[in-house]
C-alpha cells in the first residue's frame, strides 16, 4: 500500500512540476528605457534627435548598444534583457548652417546622463541637450 501511494506521489509530483516551471518562468526579466529628450533648460521636446545607449561606459558591441531617433515627443524607447547601468547620448542636428570665408558649417548639441534599469520596470530618462552649440564642417548646400 506504501508503494502504491509513494508511486502516486511521485507521478503527481512530476505532472505538476512543468506547471509550475512554466509559472516561474511567467516572470518579466526585461528593463525598459524611455528616454526623454529635451531643449536645454526648457521642458521643450526635441523630436529628431539621436539617442545613444550604451550598457557601460566602456561597452559599445552591438549586443549592449542601442541607437535610434526621438519621436515627436521627444522619446526614444528601447528594452534590455536585464538590469545595467546605461549610459546615454543624445544629439540634435540643428537646422542653421553657418557660412565663414566660403566654408560651410552646420551645429548641434549633445549631452549624456547615466541611468539604472530595475528588473521589470520602466526607467525614464530625462535628457536636456545643452545650449552649448558644436560646429561641423560640411560641403557646400544645394542652391534650392
Amino acid at each position: 500500500m506504501k508503494k502504491k501511494n509513494l508511486s502516486w506521489g511521485v507521478v503527481l509530483f512530476f505532472s505538476l512540476l512543468p506547471i509550475a516551471l512554466f509559472l516561474a518562468c511567467d516572470k518579466d526579466t526585461k528593463c525598459y528605457l524611455d528616454v526623454q529628450v529635451y531643449n536645454g533648460a526648457m521642458e521643450i521636446p526635441f523630436s529628431n534627435a539621436k539617442v545613444e545607449v550604451y550598457q557601460s561606459a566602456c561597452d559599445s558591441s552591438d549586443h549592449n548598444y542601442r541607437v535610434g531617433i526621438s519621436d515627436a515627443n521627444g522619446i526614444y524607447k528601447t528594452t534590455f534583457s536585464a538590469p545595467a547601468i546605461l549610459k546615454i547620448k543624445a544629439t540634435y542636428i540643428l537646422d542653421t548652417i553657418y557660412r565663414d570665408h566660403g566654408d560651410y558649417f552646420q551645429g548641434y548639441r549633445r549631452s549624456e546622463v547615466t541611468a539604472r534599469t530595475v528588473e521589470g520596470e520602466t526607467k525614464t530618462a530625462k535628457i536636456h541637450v545643452t545650449s552649448d552649440t558644436l560646429w561641423f564642417q560640411i560641403p557646400k548646400p544645394e542652391a534650392k
